[in-house]
């Protein structure tokens, strides 16, 4: 009884990061139970989808599969963001299937436009410094990463390293977002609207990957679009 009561709490955590996603997923404008619209700031989807990111990558979850119950990344060695994706990262890859990133992430970007616009990144220091990780071999900026990663992407040579520069770049750009190193301004500006769409969708397809994952692990049914009535509080999306 106490096994399944623990497995029935670590479900009920990756729901509420589901519905999150969900939200971010599917995030345009909404309703609220007050009848009062309102129109998203551009970055809106971005930030909820990095949200619900977030809350993914500060468990770890192969202790908590092995517990049975959440297990955060509590460590010195995982203490920063950087090093739990990685430890997230390496959790999915140790337990995908035959579907790749480029499979999820096609879902919603079928051309891979995402290489061609990241071209038009105009980088600034948050971005051109180099990222200093372990995890990595070589020593570039995030902005270089990103885009070599990109091109992997495209050209089927897509790795778990790739992945991980892909994620810690969105990290990188939410700081942007964050701390005020981006106006509104210029977060407004078709191109830059754009690339937060890939943002988003980079997310939400590694998100994707981990729940597959956890359905096949532990039975998780994927949240719906009734579990987000009930816990976010939107009645309709427009």
């Amino acid at each position: 009884m106490g096994n399944t009561n623990q497995i029935k709490s670590l479900k009920d955590t990756i729901k509420s990061i589901d519905i999150s996603h969900l939200f971010a997923k599917n995030l345009k404008h909404g309703v609220s139970h007050h009848d009062s619209n309102w129109e998203l700031f551009e970055p809106a989807r971005f930030i909820y989808s990095f949200f619900a990111f977030n809350m993914l990558y500060e468990i770890d979850w192969k202790e908590s599969l092995k517990r049975r119950k959440v297990w955060h990344s509590r460590s010195k060695k995982y203490g920063h963001a950087s090093n739990k994706m990685v430890l997230l990262l390496k959790f999915i890859y140790s337990k995908r299937g035959e579907k790749s990133f480029k499979e999820y992430y096609s879902k919603y970007d079928g051309s891979l436009r995402l290489l061609d616009n990241s071209y038009q990144i105009v980088p600034d220091y948050n971005i051109n410094r180099p990222d200093l990780n372990d995890f990595l071999v070589k020593e570039d900026s995030y902005v270089n990463n990103y885009r070599r990663s990109l091109k992997n992407l495209k050209d089927d040579k897509f790795s778990i390293q790739d992945h991980y520069k892909l994620l810690i770049f969105c990290y990188q750009i939410r700081n942007n977002v964050f701390h005020g190193l981006k106006k509104a301004s210029e977060m407004i500006k078709s191109g830059q609207r754009e690339r937060l769409v890939d943002y988003s969708n980079i997310l939400i397809a590694t998100k994707e990957m981990f729940f597959d994952i956890m359905e096949e692990e532990i039975g998780y049914l994927p949240a719906n679009d009734d579990n987000l009535k009930e816990n976010a509080g939107i009645i309709s999306y427009l």
